[in-house]
């Protein structure tokens, strides 16, 4: 989530270029070469890198702030309509989805432009939870949810309103003035159904 999502950009943007610059040496032996063939063994290394971080790499953000993310690995970036911490990541209209990058964004639970607790985890957790159950996927099965997403599948995205919400999950809001049965209120008055 936020900052963990900026380290695991940096992260995966020092693997690449690790495993590129090892894997696009000449051969042992072998002269170093003019710089068209280094340039098409390094296109080579990328490849291979984007090819394996694609079968073995899962990367699931909440509220990303990174916007800079390698080519190869499988993103799905949760997020809520409302949470400023997106605004400096990657988003669909600044990376748009594609076989290896979805988005599930939630309607905006609290209201008011760019309120900070649309960020919290614990309401974007609750909203995921639901978003599972919609789709038939076992609660924490991250494997099926990724090859749902990644096969454009899911039938649902959780609406507030659709959430169970425990009754301790005010004391989960980060701000003390934040009300969560008045912010359900807000919501379903915006969006009847």
């Amino acid at each position: 989530e936020s900052q963990g999502s900026i380290l695991v950009g940096h992260g995966l943007r020092y693997a690449k270029e690790a495993f590129v610059e090892k894997h696009s040496q000449p051969a042992p032996g072998q002269p170093f070469d003019n710089p068209a063939l280094a340039a098409q063994r390094r296109r080579q290394a990328e490849e291979l890198f984007e090819e394996r971080a694609g079968e073995t790499l899962n990367i699931l953000t909440f509220g990303n702030a990174y916007a800079h993310y390698p080519d190869g690995p499988n993103y799905v970036h949760v997020s809520m309509h409302g949470d400023p911490v997106p605004n400096n990541g990657t988003r669909p209209d600044n990376h748009p989805e594609d076989a290896k990058t979805h988005y599930v964004i939630f309607d905006q639970l609290f209201p008011g432009k760019n309120n900070f607790e649309n960020h919290n985890i614990a309401f974007l957790m609750e909203l995921l939870h639901r978003t599972f159950e919609l789709n038939d996927i076992p609660r924490g099965d991250l494997q099926a949810f990724f090859e749902t997403a990644g096969k454009g599948e899911l039938r649902a995205i959780a609406r507030p309103d659709q959430v169970d919400w425990p009754d301790d999950m005010e004391k989960q809001t980060w701000d003390s003035k934040s009300d969560v049965k008045a912010s359900l209120a807000t919501y379903r008055a915006a969006h009847p159904s």
